[in-house]
């Protein structure tokens, strides 16, 4: 069921063509990390901490083999099939079949909502491959491992989340921190042997990194965050109340969930879960209140550190937990494992308040007829359920829904976009009769020209050095010189 939903999931989504809006920056600069002689002369480049060998490394070898546009779109399958798969995992951790799956898929991965701030980009279930999304990915088989106290191996995914992106591994480490903190279980010991392998893993990367962001040119203060993270994408830190309104509402139902499942049967990795989810929670409500437009957020304003870690960045996570959660509780009503009510009036209540929250939840999804296909199918599937062989009946047919979604999503797919005449013209005119050190001026929206003309540009809008304060100041001052964007 779950490789048959992550295929329904894909065609509902669809794809993103290459190249994504974050290839413009990193494929270019992934290049240039193998290639030194590229944009020798331009100072955003070559000044840039590039916080994802790992990408320039998976960049190097598509580029030697089959190219990067079907490179990330293979990725882009593999990662969706490999998330769905962890959601899985989870719920069977917390003793479900993982009947519910599909609802949990839809609510965490095909709605308008997919997270807050920057987590929203693409969310859990992204419409291409990017490396917050693999980060995503890995931290959520992290907290898997963790819950199914494989603490080595939760280290060594840890390690590899931090590798691919330095700010999610940081999000983790944090949550398994305060999963831990009310700890009757052992979970100390094993978090200590996670962080240690993690640190272990995560060294090669981390620490040149680490060295890198402790350098004085590193210090951002709240001016240059207002330069540059606050100019260049406020909506990452300005959280509408609708959204945040219905974000609640997806980890009220969470922790809901939650609630039943404590009452049930007390289990160990029952525990280590609520805590995982809690030591999102509190990530979460810390973005919250210091990002939402109808909160006071001056006590956090000044504090630069806040805008730099991103806190709204592993928001998908939360609302993942919350559903796998709620999804569990419900599968247990539908069992034999049932969560007890002390008043018939307290069930009634509790399940007419989930329903009309999980109404709106749902409200708020793009019903592809692919996913009403699903729908219809998940009806069916909890009926079977536990008759054998219409269980197998159900199987199958999941099964073939799976692959038609997956032969319907690669027929209707476009694997790189196409150039314009004109512009593929500017760019062949550029990379083959201009010296390799020359650097342009262009228009700071016009994003894509490193990526195709292998040339330098003065300043873009998208090339932003977020950890170097003095580059960040001058790629502002880059931006006024050429498009004085204050004096619109």
């Amino acid at each position: 069921m779950a490789v048959a939903m992550a295929f329904i999931a894909r065609l509902a989504l669809g794809y993103r063509s290459f190249p994504d809006i974050d290839d413009f920056v990193y494929i270019p600069l992934a290049r240039a990390q193998f290639d030194p002689s590229l944009y020798p002369t331009d100072q955003m480049v070559q000044e840039f901490v590039f916080h994802t060998p790992v990408l320039a490394i998976l960049v190097w070898l598509l580029d030697s083999t089959i190219g990067v546009a079907g490179g990330l779109l293979i990725a882009t399958l593999a990662l969706s099939v490999a998330t769905i798969l962890g959601l899985q995992r989870l719920m069977r951790g917390l003793g479900a079949d993982g009947l519910l799956l599909p609802l949990v898929v839809l609510i965490t991965a095909c709605g308008a909502l997919n997270g807050l701030g920057r987590g929203q980009y693409g969310g859990i279930f992204g419409d291409a491959f990017h490396m917050q999304w693999l980060a995503l990915c890995l931290l959520l088989w992290t907290y898997e491992r963790f819950v199914a106290r494989r603490a080595v191996a939760a280290g060594i995914l840890l390690g590899l989340t931090a590798v691919m992106h330095p700010i999610v591994g940081a999000h983790g480490a944090a949550v398994l921190f305060i999963a831990s903190f009310p700890s009757l279980d052992g979970r100390w010991r094993r978090l200590a042997v996670t962080a240690a392998v993690s640190m272990l893993v995560s060294s090669p990367a981390m620490v040149p990194l680490m060295l890198g962001l402790a350098s004085d040119r590193a210090a951002v203060d709240f001016d240059v965050v207002g330069l540059g993270y606050l100019f260049r994408t406020p909506h990452e830190f300005v959280l509408q109340p609708m959204s945040v309104a219905l974000f609640v509402v997806v980890v009220g139902l969470g922790w809901s969930g939650m609630i039943l499942l404590a009452g049930s049967r007390r289990e160990p990795g029952l525990r280590c879960f609520g805590g995982l989810l809690l030591g999102q929670t509190v990530l979460a409500g810390l973005a919250i209140a210091a990002h939402t437009t109808w909160s006071d957020g001056s006590w956090i304003e000044q504090v630069s550190l806040v805008y730099r870690v991103v806190l709204t960045r592993t928001t998908p996570l939360l609302m993942a937990l919350s559903t796998v959660a709620f999804a569990v509780a419900v599968e247990r009503q539908l069992g034999q494992d049932r969560p007890e009510f002390r008043f018939r009036a307290a069930r009634a209540a509790y399940w007419g308040l989930a329903g009309i929250a999980l109404l709106l939840v749902m409200l708020q999804i793009a019903w592809h007829p692919v996913l009403v296909v699903a729908v219809v199918l998940l009806g069916a599937t909890v009926l079977c359920w536990r008759r054998p062989r219409l269980r197998v009946v159900s199987i199958a047919v999941w099964a073939i829904a799976g692959l038609v979604s997956l032969g319907l999503y690669l027929s209707e797919l476009q694997v790189e976009a196409p150039l314009e005449p004109e512009e593929d013209q500017l760019y062949t005119w550029a990379r083959q009769d201009t010296p390799r050190d020359a650097l342009f001026v262009v228009p700071p929206g016009f994003q894509a020209f490193r990526l195709y003309a292998d040339r330098g540009a003065y300043v873009d809008f998208k090339t932003f050095p977020a950890t170097t304060a003095p580059l960040i100041r001058e790629w502002r001052r880059r931006l006024e010189e050429v498009a004085a964007p204050d004096r619109q």
